[in-house]
């Protein structure tokens, strides 16, 4: 059986090539350090632990990762002034847009996540902050603070984060408010993000291996009308 040309041989390893995916993904460690509870408009009160949020949330160490691609829609006009600072707000509605949080043993998953950058093109601060949204009560916030304003260029979805960069400000905060009852419930937690690391290799998108079979099974066409052809 004759073999495929040069020029088709490498058409079809193009076409079959990994597509770069736009999905970046962390994980990250924190430390939850303060923990204040109200009950029936009682005064606030510092608790070691809490199960306030339906799942038991306490004072110390917890985890997480989350997930952002870069093509998610801006919702928000630039600034006036942009060649000071540009501030950009993205759509929650992109699916690969993801947070999990683990409280010990137990694993919670965002129903939707802000994602907001500001580029200080001047002098200021560098800001990368997220909103996670786990119930119409549940939110958990997440700041990143570059004092220098040197760590982005733009007011895009990052392709990386560099850790050490966000010396001045490593926050992580959560609210639960719940009044729905008459009962009025709220847990406020505050703490800070202590380890930051981007996962690596991005995971394939699916369209990456329907490009791999296209690509193989245009080679298998081309050799088989060869084949006839003889």
């Amino acid at each position: 059986m004759r073999t495929l040309s040069l020029s088709s041989a490498l058409f079809f390893i193009f076409l079959a090539s990994p597509a770069k995916s736009e999905t970046v993904t962390f994980d990250f460690t924190a430390k939850i350090e303060s923990l204040r509870e109200q009950t029936n408009w009682g005064p606030e009160v510092e608790v070691d632990s809490s199960d306030l949020a339906g799942i038991t949330i306490s004072q110390g160490l917890i985890s997480g990762r989350f997930s952002y691609d870069r093509k998610s829609i801006r919702t928000n006009e630039p600034p006036l002034t942009p060649e000071s600072y540009d501030y950009a707000t993205y759509s929650a509605d992109n699916p690969k847009n993801k947070l999990e949080m683990s409280f010990g043993n137990q694993k919670i998953f965002s129903q939707a996540v802000y994602y907001s950058v500001t580029d200080q093109r001047t002098a200021g601060w560098d800001i990368f902050s997220f909103t996670g949204k786990f119930s119409n009560s549940f939110r958990i916030y997440f700041t990143l603070i570059d004092g220098t304003g040197t760590a982005f260029n733009s007011a895009g979805l990052p392709g990386t984060l560099d850790w050490e960069r966000f010396q001045y400000f490593r926050y992580i905060g959560m609210d639960y408010l719940d009044d729905s009852t008459g009962d009025y419930r709220h847990l406020g937690g505050r703490g800070s993000i202590i380890s930051l690391t981007q996962v690596t290799p991005a995971v394939p998108e699916p369209s990456t291996y329907l490009m791999l079979l296209a690509g193989l099974g245009g080679m298998v066409l081309a050799a088989g009308r060869r084949q006839v052809r003889r």
